[in-house]
């Protein structure tokens, strides 16, 4: 199976612009690779919500809705497998979620991230957590996920270490500098991922502005960087497993 990890660019609250991301890079990999994943909350942006609820309801979108659809349309149409963050929108409850859709268009996981580090202080009971870490397979590889600091809380890495996956995807938004991650935090997150008890996959996305999210994907395996993208443009980091 080759995988692509897309370092690409989002544009808080532009849906139409970040649906247009995943749709042409779905285009472009066609019969390239069998599945593409997405950072954390790529979909509507990391910095999309402002807290209010009354108008962030008209942010989140629900599993069913027609930009999902598009997306499971798209899935078919390729040929190709498709995983991305987004801000979930469920009976008045607001999560972080990551969905995966298989290549026959249909939603196989749709994970929930169970950190609180997503949500500001002020983020009231409509900003929720998930609950469970649950594994799931495409094309006969095990894969589990965790949404960004689900993969530095203890109960959650122990959760994700018993499901004994081939592959675990850590889909982040990091706002490191360009030398800050080169210079030592990619290091902390591979030895971090030695934890998990699987081969992990790393993937941050791009932001414009100062002090955002700069790109950067990785493999690693056993602690050690295996493969990479450095930050600073927008790459696909392809790997095969």
């Amino acid at each position: 199976m080759k995988i692509a990890l897309i370092s690409k660019k989002f544009i808080n609250n532009d849906i139409s612009y970040n649906l247009s991301v995943i749709l042409n890079t779905m285009d472009e990999l066609t019969q390239q690779v069998d599945f593409i994943c997405f950072g954390e909350a790529f979909l509507q942006g990391f910095d999309c919500l402002s807290w209010n609820y009354s108008t962030d309801k008209n942010i989140g979108i629900s599993c069913s809705s027609s930009i999902i659809n598009t997306i499971c349309k798209k899935a078919i149409d390729c040929k190709i497998a498709v995983a991305f963050g987004y801000i979930e929108s469920d009976a008045e409850r607001l999560f972080s979620s990551y969905m995966v859709i298989s290549k026959f268009g249909k939603i196989i996981y749709n994970y929930r991230r169970i950190s609180t580090g997503w949500k500001e202080s002020i983020a009231d009971y409509h900003y929720q957590d998930g609950a469970d870490c649950l594994p799931f397979e495409i094309d006969g590889i095990t894969f589990s996920i965790g949404l960004c600091g689900d993969l530095w809380d203890d109960s959650i890495i122990n959760s994700i270490a018993i499901l004994n996956t081939n592959i675990t995807l850590w889909p982040v938004y990091l706002d490191y500098s360009e030398s800050k991650w080169n210079d030592g935090e990619k290091i902390e997150y591979a030895k971090q991922s030695a934890l998990f008890n699987s081969k992990v996959l790393l993937v941050n996305s791009l932001c414009d502005g100062a002090n955002k999210a700069k790109g950067a994907s990785a493999y690693f395996v056993d602690g050690l960087i295996k493969d990479e993208v450095l930050p600073g443009s927008e790459k696909a980091l392809i790997i095969e497993v």
